[in-house]
């Protein structure tokens, strides 16, 4: 198969395979094997950057082919923008969980399907919105007397 792309095709191209790299080797310190075939992918799109007339946007040493400082500053603003947005939506999630557990018991929670599960537990999550919406983490505190729940119990 072959496609034709233009050089801002190409570009494009080149920041999602980058953007997709970062994600499935984030939080990893070492490659991981399962990801060789999609290193192999990305090593070939990268190794044609330059005749694609993006070659400032990937840089060559020893025969393997990186993000320039150029793709790495456009990764890193989309990266922020991510990491932001997901840390509010599993901060709220979470606090959400938290609470309707609470409300409800572990037992009672089992006993719902996914629709009545998400119509209860959306209010909570409405509310967790607002609070952090309007007051970041200023409210937010931890309440040491607090007793932690058994993580066998989920």
């Amino acid at each position: 198969m072959r496609i034709d792309l233009d050089t801002e095709e190409y570009r494009r191209l080149l920041q999602l395979a980058a953007l997709g790299a970062w994600m499935l080797e984030s939080g990893h310190e070492e490659p991981r094997p399962e990801h060789e075939a999609f290193v192999k992918v990305l090593q070939d799109l990268y190794r044609e950057a330059s005749a694609a007339g993006c070659g400032e946007w990937i840089e060559e040493e020893d025969g393997q082919y990186f993000e320039s400082a150029r793709l790495e500053e456009w990764m890193a603003t989309r990266i922020q923008d991510y990491d932001n947005y997901i840390f509010w939506d599993e901060l709220v999630l979470r606090m959400a969980d938290r609470d309707y557990e609470e409300a409800g018991g572990i037992d009672w929670i089992d006993g719902l399907g996914e629709v009545e599960r998400i119509e209860e537990q959306m209010p909570l999550e409405e509310r967790w919105w607002e609070e952090f919406s309007s007051f970041g983490l200023d409210r937010l505190v931890v309440d040491e007397s607090r007793k932690a729940r058994d993580p066998k119990k989920g």
